[in-house]
């Protein structure tokens, strides 16, 4: 055999045997030139190490980048030389973990440390961990530094962890809470590092007892090797600390201690934290007082709060104090009497499992998964806790002593609950450690699982696959019975309904809508219905979902239902609605057909209630324009989602809102000036009573000089009007407003003197504003100065004459406005400006009324109008504007699907395929695909109209020279 060839044994385990020949002679290479000894005896120490590996060309490849990144290549090849057990324990962690082979090569000088040091032979207790993780940063000056030492520290004793988790399979116990008191050292000195800056700069200390309550598995002491850290922070008295409040400065704290944790140091982030368990989820304070956490629990707690608080406990910061915080906490979490029945507590447990059980191949949700295993033992726990103490243990495995002891668990069911607990959570751990993702989904290709089957130390994935399914066969065979109480044990529960009934019932994503369906009756993760809404939305979810399933897109109404629901400001009553039969359909036509209205009516309760209550014209005359316009356009999307009302309809009514706030702004930009001669004229779509959701609006400020009132005057009054509507009436602009459209554009001064218009428009107004005239209106002003600007406009549309000339500039401007096709995809298509988009109707409609304005005068420019009024048409024409007719109406509502369907303020049909798929299920179209074939050859349509009506109107038009 040559100095770099390769037994046929270790070739076999090689994917790619040329390349695992390639790195054996380049390590003999290297040996031959660094070893006094040379290649041949290294050889002979490596060949039999390789022979004991399941894939020797990831062996030796992992070897190969630890003797490069060695300060002494030749001292790590003699050292294996010299002590062939050290190259077996290389090998060994090196296939399980591509983690650990990370940190060789990071340092490789911590495999010496591990094989000579004796930190293999015992678990650490967790004060020593404590004492270590301070004085791994005590030594260092400045934040970056001791954060960069505690990273350090950190992954040095996760490869000690893994080490001994993976060559000596101590018990579970000994990892997690290993890796639980790691969390725990690490965040403490986290945490004193961000209070020490926050209190430096505030120029006082907080002054109060402060601690971090580790949840979830860091809080039962039973952390994985990837896992976040759910926490939730808790401090004493809220009183004011110097400049600032205590929860001013305890904020500061914890973002700042968040930010020290998750950032990534050059050594990389300590961990990933997850504080949406706290109070109200991520909607709420990112620390509370004792205060106001017990009162949050006390009136809003959940079922599932109760469960996720089983496992809580003092992590760093004033751990006493902690610990007093819990005790407080103890009623909430075992009740002396459950609040609910025992059938609605497991159910509740059992349908959270059940969301995921089809998840197979993870370990940790599937089917007889950790999961199962923990929720079961909480559930006991929550069941018996009342009564007895010994079952209120943080950690699984202890609880579920305790509940043996207490009889809730018989032995034999306690000691193969443990084995399969124990033998899952060493795969989860295995699965985490090979790239230290948090993963718990079984590998796939036959090279992966092998690795598996290395790492748990059995002799082939066939082996292990047999043991994972006992383990998980026992655990289906206990949970079904711990959680098989009766339904009929006394109470009245209301049964939440299954999957199977929303299939049933026609929805198309049941499993995800039922996650939606718990949300509904029970909150969101720390945002917990109270009480009485809880109650409501159990009493009437049936009917709510049987209403559900008959809207155009009932998965979707169900999950903007739990949306709204959620981010209400005023749940109680939003639920009282949903439980109303005469409120609840508008409700979930809404939900259904314009999510975004529903949203922004959560957040805007008063004007929900207007819409409901039917005094929306109250709300229109209140002094809050913000609730009033939400209300107005609200009632008016009603009228045409769930009444059949006409697009014109609707676009006239949002347009009268913006005319109050127009007319409100106007009066109060005047308030010095009294009844000063000063008009707001609206343009474009708001001019023509066409305005659609989130539309700007385009206005023309125009005066007149009178004693006392000049043009200073009236720049001042038109730049109040824009910052009235942008802000004036609240935190959020009520509309955009766009001046631009005045004489000489955005360079000239917002505000133009009639007498300047009209000198304007006689001399020197291009086509475009000619035919903008069409469309405008004024809206707020004096009388004679509004009677003289529609004289003024009326008069010049009179003098106008279309010329052929005229119709080939128009034609050409509109065609510039289409967009460039940048991504030449086949469904690429603006519904406003492409071709046979919206655009093409206008500017038909427009071309006849320039050609006729007198008699169309009376249509103010609204397209609707003049598509539908009989001095338009022409026989030639006739059958062209019926047709322009249906398709703007199709486009408008288009359009406003993608406002309030979408959420969308872009006219762009969207390319995201699941977008595309409820545009069509709105629209009634069984597919996506028809629904583009048929957008495709309508604009196809509306383009061959359009080009009619040029064509008419330039072959009939008479030029006068």
């Amino acid at each position: 055999m040559s100095a770099t060839s390769l037994p046929p044994s270790i070739l076999a385990r090689c994917a790619d045997p040329a390349r695992g020949v390639f790195l054996h002679g380049k390590l003999l290479a290297r040996a031959a030139k660094a070893m006094r000894r040379g290649a041949t005896r290294f050889d002979a120490v490596l060949l039999p190490a390789l022979e004991s590996v399941p894939d020797a060309e990831r062996a030796l490849l992992h070897l190969d980048r630890h003797v490069e990144a060695a300060f002494s290549p030749s001292g790590i090849l003699e050292e294996f030389e010299a002590q062939p057990h050290l190259l077996e324990l290389f090998f060994r962690l090196v296939l399980s973990s591509e983690f650990l082979a990370d940190i060789f090569v990071r340092d490789p000088e911590l495999l010496r440390w591990l094989a000579t040091s004796g930190v293999l032979a015992r678990r650490k207790s967790r004060d020593e961990m404590l004492a270590e993780t301070a004085d791994a940063v005590q030594r260092f000056l400045g934040p970056e530094k001791r954060l960069r030492a505690l990273k350090r520290y950190q992954r040095r004793e996760l490869l000690r962890i893994a080490a001994r988790d993976i060559l000596h399979a101590p018990p579970l116990d000994d990892t997690v809470t290993e890796l639980s008191w790691l969390a725990d050292g690490v965040t403490g000195a986290a945490l004193r590092e961000a209070t020490a800056r926050v209190e430096e700069r505030a120029g006082c200390a907080i002054g109060t007892p402060l601690c971090i309550l580790a949840l979830g598995k860091w809080g039962g002491e039973e952390l994985n090797y990837s896992s976040d850290i759910d926490f939730m922070v808790v401090y004493g008295e809220h009183r004011e600390a110097g400049r600032s409040s205590t929860q001013e400065l305890v904020v500061k704290v914890t973002e700042l201690l968040v930010r020290y944790v998750t950032d990534p140091v050059p050594e990389g982030a300590l961990y990933r934290c997850d504080l949406r368990l706290r109070p109200d989820g991520a909607a709420g304070a990112t620390a509370l007082s004792l205060a106001a956490t017990l009162s949050y629990y006390e009136a809003r707690g959940a079922l599932w709060e109760r469960q996720m608080l089983i496992k809580a406990r003092p992590a760093a910061g004033d751990e006493a104090f902690g610990a007093a915080v819990l005790e407080r906490l103890r009623p909430f979490v075992y009740p002396r009497a459950l609040a609910v029945p025992p059938s609605r507590l497991v159910q509740d447990i059992r349908g959270r499992l059940a969301l995921r059980w089809n998840e197979a191949d993870d370990v940790k949700h599937g089917r007889g998964g950790i999961r199962d295993i923990e929720f079961s033992v909480q559930a006991l726990q929550q069941l018996h806790g009342g009564a007895d103490a010994n079952v209120r243990m943080q950690g699984t495995l202890a609880a579920m002593h305790g509940l043996s002891e207490r009889g809730a668990l018989s032995e034999d069911e306690r000691a193969r609950f443990s084995a399969a607990y124990r033998f899952l959570r060493r795969t989860e751990h295995m699965l985490q450690l090979r790239a230290f993702e948090q993963t718990h989904a079984l590998p796939a290709t036959p090279g992966e699982r092998d690795a598996l089957a290395y790492a748990m130390d059995t002799a082939s994935w066939d082996v292990f696959a047999a043991r994972l399914d006992a383990a998980r066969d026992a655990v289906r065979e206990i949970s079904d019975t711990l959680l098989s109480y009766s339904a009929n044990d006394g109470a009245d529960a209301t049964a939440l309904p299954t999957v199977a009934t929303l299939e049933a019932l026609g929805f198309h994503s049941a499993a995800e809508t039922m996650t939606a369906v718990r949300s509904l009756v029970e909150g969101q993760a720390g945002r917990a219905h109270g009480q009485r809404l809880r109650e409501t939305m159990e009493r009437h979810i049936g009917v709510i979902l049987r209403d559900a399933s008959s809207e155009a897109l009932p998965d979707a109404c169900v999950r903007a239902l739990q949306q709204f629901l959620d981010r209400s400001r005023a749940g109680e009553e939003a639920g009282a609605f949903l439980a109303d039969a005469r409120a609840r359909p508008l409700l979930l036509r809404l939900a259904s057909l314009a999510p975004a209205l529903l949203r922004a009516l959560a957040a805007e309760p008063l004007a929900l209630e207007a819409v409901l209550t039917g005094r929306t014209s109250d709300a229109l005359g209140g002094d809050d324009l913000r609730i009033a316009k939400l209300a107005g356009e609200t009632e008016a999307a009603t009228r045409l989602l769930l009444h059949g009302g006409h697009m014109r309809s609707y676009a006239r009514a949002l347009s009268d809102i913006a005319d109050t706030a127009v007319s409100r702004a106007h009066a109060r930009a005047l308030t010095a000036g009294g009844d000063a001669p000063f008009a707001v004229a609206a343009l474009g779509k708001y001019g023509a009573r066409e305005l659609s959701p989130g539309s700007d609006l385009d206005v023309l400020f125009l005066y007149r000089e009178e004693e006392g009132w000049t043009g200073v005057d009236a720049q001042s009054a038109a730049r109040g009007f824009i910052e009235t509507m942008h802000a004036g009436f609240g935190s959020l602009p009520l509309y955009t407003v766009d001046a631009r459209l005045r004489p000489e554009g955005k360079s000239s001064p917002l505000a133009t003197s009639f007498e300047a218009y009209a000198r304007y428009l006689e001399s020197r107004a291009s086509l475009w504003e000619v035919q903008s005239l069409l469309r405008l209106r004024v809206v707020a002003g004096r009388a004679d100065l509004a009677a003289d600007i529609a004289a003024l406009v009326a008069s010049t549309l009179s003098a106008f004459r279309l010329r052929s000339d005229h119709v080939a500039e128009i034609d050409a401007m509109r065609r510039r406005m289409e967009p460039a096709n940048r991504f030449r995809s086949e469904d690429f298509f603006d519904v406003k400006l492409s071709a046979g988009g919206l655009v093409d109707v206008e500017f038909a409609v427009q071309l006849l009324a320039l050609q006729s304005p007198d008699a169309l005068r009376g249509c103010g420019g609204n397209t609707f109008a003049l598509l539908q009024d009989p001095r338009a048409s022409t026989p030639a024409l006739a059958p062209q504007l019926a047709r322009l007719a249906v398709a703007y109406d199709r486009l408008r509502r288009m359009q406003l699907s993608f406002r309030l369907l979408l959420d969308s303020p872009s006219n762009m049909f969207p390319s995201d395929e699941r977008q595309q798929a409820i545009l069509a299920a709105a629209a009634g179209h069984g597919s996506a695909r028809t629904f583009l074939e048929e957008l495709r050859a309508g604009a196809g349509a509306v383009r061959a109209d359009y080009e009619a009506v040029v064509r008419y109107a330039r072959d009939t038009v008479q030029d006068i020279p």
